[in-house]
């Protein structure tokens, strides 16, 4: 059976200061529609110490959640530039959401740009999905010119005014879109299709 692991987004408690982990419901019900075959848990923010951990637990595939700019949570930064290493350098199928898939550019030396809030942000626009025109929900504040996208990412998805909204990696098992999967009611074939190939056909045998 497959286990996938999904990192987690910061947050703090009301009225008080402490940080914590947390990853939205939204997940669980996602899950169940879209990979009810396979087992997964959540990946907690630990740093470095990540890979001890996800060895221990033997995880075949990762996705990268959303929430948080990048920066703005030091401990889930370097949490997720050590598992995303780990999964590159073992060749283990990783999903980027969102802030994923700024986390996939960065870490192979691409720059982020600020978006038009307007467009971007708690919207829904257009793109175009290997030739498909495909209406998507947007929430980030940066994203990726297709002009300056890492050569280590292949383009799948775009706005018609030069945003990147959905990569391939190039020479590893791993695929991110901008929008968010496990927010959409229903959840859609199409995404569930996009995450299936990616992480269960990537898995290593």
């Amino acid at each position: 059976m497959i286990k996938i692991g999904i990192t987690m987004r910061v947050v703090e408690a009301q009225g008080y200061r402490e940080p914590r982990d947390a990853l939205a419901q939204d997940w669980t019900d996602f899950m169940a529609v879209a990979f009810p075959e396979c087992l997964w848990m959540p990946v907690p923010n630990v740093g470095n110490r990540v890979v001890e951990y996800v060895r221990a637990w033997d995880l075949d595939a990762f996705i990268f959640s959303g929430g948080n700019d990048l920066g703005s949570s030091p401990r889930r930064d370097q949490t997720e530039q050590a598992l995303l290493k780990y999964a590159v350098e073992n060749r283990l199928p990783v999903f980027g959401v969102c802030r994923g898939l700024q986390l996939l550019h960065q870490y192979y030396g691409g720059a982020l740009e600020p978006c038009d809030a307007g467009v971007h942000v708690a919207a829904q626009h257009d793109v175009d999905l290997n030739g498909e025109t495909y209406r998507v929900n947007s929430y980030h504040n940066f994203g990726i010119r297709e002009t300056a996208v890492s050569p280590a990412l292949t383009v799948i998805a775009r706005t018609g005014d030069g945003w990147v909204e959905g990569v391939d990696l190039t020479d590893a098992p791993g695929r991110a879109v901008m929008w968010h999967p496990e927010r959409d009611r229903p959840y859609r074939k199409r995404d569930i299709q996009l995450m299936r190939e990616c992480l269960l056909e990537g898995v290593p045998s």
